[in-house]
């Protein structure tokens, strides 16, 4: 069974996902493609699970929360609480995600199934000569990767750095996302 197989068939809960999972969600889907959030909110108004006022005052608090993350890590935590509010609202296993954490080398393997990136210690290299020599993702706080199974170009979505900074640091676990 390849890596896509494997990940297909995982059921989490948002609650039930490691912190480095849910950080990643956040910041991807409600951060950078601004989304997610908005369409869980949307679909409880449509249940009539929360009213207008509700909806109006929970995209208030998680814009704010948001927004601040950058400057204030700590807000991470208020963040967190916000979304699992809103994944409550919806019957368990509603809103499922796909996560593994896998070795780093099993990543690549997968990478290098793909005809762009067949050849993957050269495209790591070149890939990491882009890469601020400062930028690292502290093993303790590694957000997931998402890998996507939609394009046969592409096997990240989204979390390139994140990957190629585990392959450079020698890592050895790393997780991942099917989107």
């Amino acid at each position: 069974m390849n890596l896509i197989e494997r990940l297909s068939i995982t059921n989490y809960t948002f609650s039930n996902l490691p912190i480095e999972a849910k950080k990643a969600i956040i910041q991807f889907r409600m951060r950078e493609e601004e989304s997610l959030g908005e369409d869980l909110i949307e679909i409880a108004i449509e249940r009539k699970i929360i009213t207008n006022l509700d909806a109006s005052r929970i995209c208030e608090q998680l814009s704010e929360a948001l927004k601040e993350l950058d400057d204030n890590p700590v807000l991470w935590g208020e963040a967190l609480r916000i979304v699992e509010n809103i994944f409550s609202m919806f019957d368990h296993g509603e809103y499922a995600f796909s996560y593994l954490n896998i070795a780093v080398s099993e990543l690549i393997e997968h990478v290098s199934s793909f005809d762009e990136y067949c050849d993957f210690e050269q495209f790591h290299q070149s890939y990491i000569k882009d890469l601020p020599a400062d930028r690292h993702h502290p093993e303790h706080d590694m957000w997931s990767v998402f890998l996507q199974d939609f394009d046969d170009e592409d096997p990240i979505y989204d979390g390139n750095h994140r990957f190629h900074c585990a392959v450079r640091d020698g890592r050895e676990k790393i997780s991942v996302i099917l989107f």
